[in-house]
């Protein structure tokens, strides 16, 4: 369990995570021993990791997320071919129809055609009996991904953003990208040394990167069930699809309690969203207000468990 001490320093690096101790300990009115203190301790169970939130449509022009069912191999052995795919960002092991969930982004060099055929020969590699099927939706609008109304932040930040008219980014800043999307705490002068360069190079190449809305901020990635907290997903079909028709249910889908990510959808799934509950019966309450505010928008809602996952990467394969 955590304590309103952990909660506090939470609430202040939920979104901002690169945040140094000292300006952590001066924000929460703690000593920089009590803030580090606390935060060793949270990292050995709810804290996973600190990421950069790179902007996904800086390097995408699609992203996906597909919906597979699997048979015919252990979970071990999913996981590890999952994880061979490229531009991959998230794996989810659920329960229900679908048992595995992934994220992906498609380019100029992978087409959304490219990585499923590229799914199908790695998970069938060595083994001709598997079983799959696949369900997938391309992403419209993001009206919300954070960890951060746990707790108490309102605040709705998002990871795709357009960006007009971008360039290709450099070698460093590729460098630099991967070093903050997997420890958003690394110090420039750790970055630089590996980079052989000096500090005040990483500083204007970081401070560049969040000018040009490449890197958004910097967000704490927890693990919800160490709150005793479950997680689902609520893939939902719509009777209706234009924007704006949909945007009442997903302002609210945004504003429930424990709602961390919302996305407007095309494909088999109109709106997908991802929330905790403490219970079951929380999670039937949901549905059930969602069904009875929205009848003329919800044709189809279906609950997935998320058992768990892999959680989000923005580095680029």
């Amino acid at each position: 369990m955590i304590n309103n001490k952990d909660k506090l320093i939470l609430k202040t690096i939920v979104e901002n995570a690169r945040l140094p101790i000292s300006t952590i300990a001066k924000k929460t009115r703690m000593s920089r021993e009590v803030v580090q203190y606390h935060l060793n301790n949270l990292e050995k169970g709810l804290i996973i990791r600190y990421s950069a939130r790179i902007n996904m449509k800086a390097f995408s022009s699609e992203i996906y997320t597909l919906f597979l069912n699997i048979n015919g191999l252990s979970e071990k052995e999913i996981l590890s071919k999952l994880k061979t795919l490229p531009n991959i960002h998230w794996i989810g092991h659920s329960g229900g129809r679908w048992n595995y969930i992934i994220t992906f982004s498609a380019n100029n060099n992978l087409t959304q055609r490219q990585f499923i055929d590229s799914m199908f020969e790695v998970l069938n590699k060595e083994n001709k009996n598997v079983s799959i099927k696949v369900s997938y939706t391309c992403h419209l609008k993001e009206y919300k991904d954070t960890y951060a109304g746990l707790f108490g932040v309102k605040d709705r930040y998002i990871s795709e953003k357009e960006i007009p008219n971008m360039k290709n980014i450099g070698e460093l800043d590729s460098s630099i990208l991967s070093e903050l999307a997997n420890n958003a705490r690394v110090s420039n002068e750790i970055i630089a040394q590996k980079y052989h360069t000096n500090r005040e190079t990483i500083r204007q190449h970081i401070k560049s990167l969040e000018e040009r809305k490449i890197i958004l901020n910097y967000r704490t990635i927890i693990r919800p069930s160490f709150l005793g907290l479950e997680t689902f997903f609520l893939n939902i079909k719509c009777k209706v699809l234009n924007h704006k028709a949909l945007q009442p249910l997903c302002e609210h889908l945004s504003l429930i309690d424990g709602s961390i990510y919302v996305c407007t959808t095309s494909g088999d799934i109109n709106i997908i969203s991802q929330i905790y509950t403490k219970s079951l019966h929380e999670l039937n309450n949901i549905c059930s207000e969602l069904r009875e505010r929205f009848p003329e928008i919800i044709e189809e809602l279906e609950p997935i468990p998320l058992f768990d996952a892999e959680e989000h990467t923005y580095a680029m394969n």
